[in-house]
């Protein structure tokens, strides 16, 4: 898994599973793409802000947290699946789905 950013520490390390997950658009290094090319563990999720974003690639984001769309900008989910996330929720901007989501996270 490539390196993150701990928001706790300004700091790139490496992603530990079942973490929460915050993009935020303030960091030069969110480029606004997010390739999940092979299974993340996660727990909660926030995407915020004015940044728009795009969540690519064949892997699934699995976990039993909360899913946020929060700020004014747009999230596009266009190839992975979110898997045993208990809700989303989308307080702010604009969610895109271009694949159909079935229950458990596989694609229809």
């Amino acid at each position: 898994m490539e390196a993150w950013v701990d928001a706790a520490t300004s700091s790139r390390t490496a992603y530990i599973g079942f973490s929460d997950v915050v993009f935020d658009g303030e960091e030069e290094h969110q480029s606004g793409e997010v390739a999940v090319n092979e299974d993340v563990n996660v727990h909660d999720v926030m995407v915020t802000g004015t940044k728009d974003y795009i969540f690519t690639g064949s892997g699934r984001l699995l976990g039993a947290g909360v899913f946020t769309k929060d700020g004014t900008g747009m999230l596009t989910l266009d190839g992975p699946s979110l898997t045993g996330q208990e809700e989303i929720t989308v307080k702010g901007g604009t969610l895109a789905v271009t694949d159909t989501i079935q229950p458990g996270g596989r694609k229809a």
